[in-house]
């Protein structure tokens, strides 16, 4: 979770070696013919080329976000930022970057333009430097796009210090919020720095890098010990300073961010917390001594089951219990935002989950206790040994799958003894090598009891698959069926395992020797040299 590229300034070797686009700053800076410079106690030469008289001074201390070109003689580039959409920060007046680009920046407002000539004690020195020789004054031109505060302003006399060693200081308190509960996800907005020996300090994490607040589950030691133990003092609201000594933090181990016994410092605000678990009071278990779990609908809706076959969404929470008893998750779909989607078909390895699903509707809220060894097999790295497994679902959603419904109009049989039977007529134009052919599918086997298994639907993906015919990029049966169909046409298609996968199939989904059936819709058919290239389904290739 906590990674970021870190701050070197214009000084690493990496800076030095961005080559991706960049809008240049307005031409105003090269329209000037005549430029009059300014010259500070230090030597740096500036002008302002576009003032901006309302905007706020960029002061020591802020997080500023600036575009940039450096330049040897006006000529020779030697950095440049990469683009208003994602402009170079520092802090200023930290010493992350040249000294002479650190005054610049003091020198403007939000806003403004300027052009620097930085002479060489403000810039490489008597240092060879990449493109820069020994001695060589440089020029800058730089848009400053806005500034942020880059550290809460602390006065770390008051610090308060824990038994473990934890210092702390509350830069806002917010008595009216609930305080963090032990297991409950928590949304922070944070920034993550070193405090050097000389009590500078060096960003090399914030929230603010990746546009959010970071989803985290609290108190049960996810991250490091003296952040999880100062996320725990706080309330829903609060800001506070924390003071991580290395014992707490990353320890002797050094790491590309963090070097090693580094004392930590963080900046962290609770924008709220969320328990994702179903109350405790209402769980009352049914055991199903034939697959060996049990269960509980906490909240039992009404309305039509899950079937086979069908797509359904869920929202769902998987943890087991520490020894202190707190709850331990190690799948959510709260963290990626999104409810997990299951095909209730063969690939559901899990006999339990698949006949629980089949058991909910829409609105169900279930919670399911499974021992480890039958649990879903990709688990067994995310937990110990001997523990119990609990999942709490919701189910938020069912989409039934996309069956073609009526009589064939017609039989077809193709060379390698494929079935075509159309069920809808289309247009006259007839699909052959020279079109690319816009294709939604329903993939499925049929069993011995004559029940369908859904292995693959383009439905699933919201959009059609882009075939070539004739391109021999998709399995035997699927090539020669297309090649009878025309725009617009439904057709089933029945394809011998000899046509298809053959011998070793694709298992779980497809089993040796097993009989395909596809439901195919020509949405669009296209002259072949308007056909954009497109990833093939991966379940349909050969």
């Amino acid at each position: 979770m906590f990674f970021i590229k870190v701050l070197l300034g214009i000084m690493s070797i990496k800076l030095l070696t961005i080559l991706t686009s960049f809008v240049l700053l307005s031409c105003a800076l090269h329209a000037q013919k005549k430029i009059s410079y300014k010259t500070t106690d230090d030597g740096l030469m500036y002008a302002i080329v576009v003032k901006n008289k309302s905007g706020r001074p960029v002061q020591k201390g802020d997080m500023v976000q600036v575009n940039y070109i450096s330049t040897l003689s006006d000529t020779v580039e030697i950095a440049r930022s990469q683009s208003k959409e994602t402009p170079y920060e520092f802090v200023a007046g930290n010493g992350d970057v040249l000294k002479g680009m650190d005054l610049a920046v003091l020198q403007m407002k939000i806003g403004e333009k300027a052009k620097f000539i930085l002479p060489s004690h403000l810039a490489y020195g008597n240092k060879k430097f990449g493109k820069v020789p020994e001695n060589a004054r440089i020029s800058m031109e730089i848009e400053v796009l806005g500034t942020y505060p880059a550290f809460y302003k602390v006065d770390y006399n008051n610090l308060q210090r824990t038994k473990s060693g934890l210092e702390y200081v509350h830069v806002f308190n917010n008595k009216e919020g609930a305080r963090v509960k032990k297991g409950n996800y928590v949304a922070i907005h944070y920034t993550g720095f070193i405090i050097e020996p000389n009590g500078k300090k060096k960003i090399f994490d914030s929230s603010n890098k990746n546009g959010a607040a970071a989803l985290v589950q609290a108190g049960v030691n996810k991250f490091i010990t003296g952040l999880d133990e100062g996320i725990s003092l706080m309330n829903v609201g609060d800001s506070m300073s924390f003071v991580i000594p290395a014992k707490l933090g990353y320890g002797a181990k050094a790491n590309q961010l963090v070097p090693a016994n580094s004392v930590l410092g963080f900046d962290v605000f609770i924008q709220y917390q969320v328990d994702p678990f179903f109350d405790e009071s209402k769980i009352s278990y049914t055991a199903d001594k034939d697959l060996g779990f049990q269960y509980c609908f906490v909240k039992d809706s009404a309305g039509p089951l899950a079937q086979l076959n069908d797509n359904v969404y869920v929202n769902v929470v998987g943890y087991y219990l520490l020894e202190n008893g707190a709850k331990y998750i190690f799948e959510s779909s709260y963290e990626e935002k999104k409810p997990q989607h299951f095909r209730l078909n063969r690939s559901v390895e899990n006999p339990a989950w698949l006949k629980l699903l089949q058991m909910s509707s829409v609105g169900d809220k279930v919670v399911m206790a499974i021992e480890p060894e039958r649990a879903r097999m990709e688990l067994k790295k995310l937990i110990p040994e001997n523990v119990t497994v609990f999942f709490e679902y919701t189910l938020e959603s069912i989409q039934a799958p996309s069956f073609l419904a009526g009589t064939p109009l017609d039989t077809i049989r193709t060379a390698s003894n494929v079935l075509v039977l159309p069920m809808v007529k289309g247009s006259e134009v007839k699909i052959d090598t020279n079109v690319v052919v816009f294709m939604h599918y329903t993939g499925y086997t049929i069993d011995s009891l004559g029940i369908k298994h859904v292995f693959d639907s383009s439905f699933d993906r919201g959009e059609p698959f882009l075939m070539e015919p004739g391109a021999k990029k998709v399995i035997t049966g699927w090539e020669e069926a297309v090649l009878e169909m025309h725009e617009m046409d439904q057709v089933r298609i029945v394809i011998p395992s000899e046509a298809g996968y053959g011998e070793k199939g694709v298992p779980p989904l497809i089993m040796p020797n097993e009989t395909l059936y596809f439901d195919l819709y020509a949405v669009k058919v296209l002259p072949k040299k308007t056909g954009a290239e497109s990833e093939q389904v991966n379940v349909i290739k050969e």
